[in-house]
């Protein structure tokens, strides 16, 4: 019968290798670090309730999963353009940049690398609208 409270570690199974996060992360936290480690728990939960939160009040959920995606910099992203998700939920790139832009504000969270950058933005903005009042 299996002993499903049983620590993994105590079986004989279990690997007696030293593991390199051992030499990277001290057994003991310092007590100077305890508060900095749980203002980043606590921080991290903020981030995750706020994501959860606009994911299931979100008119199109996928659509909001694909924006947090692009506004945390997530590993999904890695190789699919703003333009080919929006192009996938029939929605422009703008609303997938947009809710990605506005996450990011929310959370103060900088722009993720699959984003533009606010110096880039403006330039964009200002060749947008000089081709616009060209037309």
């Amino acid at each position: 019968m299996i002993d499903h409270f049983q620590d993994v570690a105590d079986s004989p199974m279990a690997s007696y290798s030293r593991h390199p996060v051992e030499d990277i992360e001290p057994e003991e936290v310092k007590l100077d670090r305890r508060a900095e480690l749980r203002e980043m728990a606590w921080r991290a939960t903020e981030v995750i309730q706020h994501v959860i939160g606009y994911i299931d009040q979100a008119d199109n959920p996928k659509v909001a999963l694909w924006q947090v995606a692009y506004a945390l910099g997530l590993s999904m992203c890695e190789g699919i353009s703003m333009q080919r998700t929006a192009d996938k939920f029939r929605v422009t790139r703008a609303h997938i940049s947009g809710g990605a832009v506005r996450i990011c504000k929310r959370l103060n969270l900088e722009p993720s690398f699959y984003m533009r950058k606010e110096e880039q933005v403006e330039i964009y903005r200002k060749c947008r609208n000089s081709q616009v009042t060209k037309s």
